[in-house]
């Protein structure tokens, strides 16, 4: 989305950011927040048309890179605001997943989810922290 690049953009003008590269979740962390029959069958395709006409976007493999680099970005925000105390994910997520279904355009996978699951899968101490959409 142009705002998410515009964001990136002012930080790094600013001088307030370093960039990090996020790296793929696996299933298992998918799954964390998710039915692991609704993440394998959104990974590999065989999702049904239904729950695409729900989520409201045609299933395809650059969906599904999209939305992992989302939740790897989640994910690698979340790690790096515990590390450094603050960090800011500039790129665009969804938000309105459940756990056995996406709902809404631009909904695949629940991207904020993940983090108090991985820090918990982690058994990271985590006494309060804020996500600001």
């Amino acid at each position: 989305m142009p705002k998410d690049s515009l964001l990136h953009a002012r930080l790094q003008r600013e001088g307030l950011g370093r960039t990090f590269t996020p790296t793929h979740p696996d299933a298992a962390t998918l799954c964390l927040a998710h039915d692991p029959r609704y993440v394998q069958a959104f990974l590999d395709g065989s999702i049904d048309a239904a729950a695409m006409r729900r989520i409201g976007l045609p299933w395809s493999p650059a969906l599904v890179q999209r939305t992992l680099v989302g939740v790897g970005s989640a994910i690698l925000a979340a790690r790096l605001a515990l590390q450094l105390g603050l960090a800011v994910m500039c790129n665009g997520g969804t938000h309105h997943a459940h756990y056995g279904h996406g709902s809404g355009e631009h909904v695949r996978l629940h991207l904020y989810g993940y983090n108090p699951a991985c820090d918990r899968r982690r058994q990271l101490a985590v006494r309060s922290g804020s996500l600001v959409n």
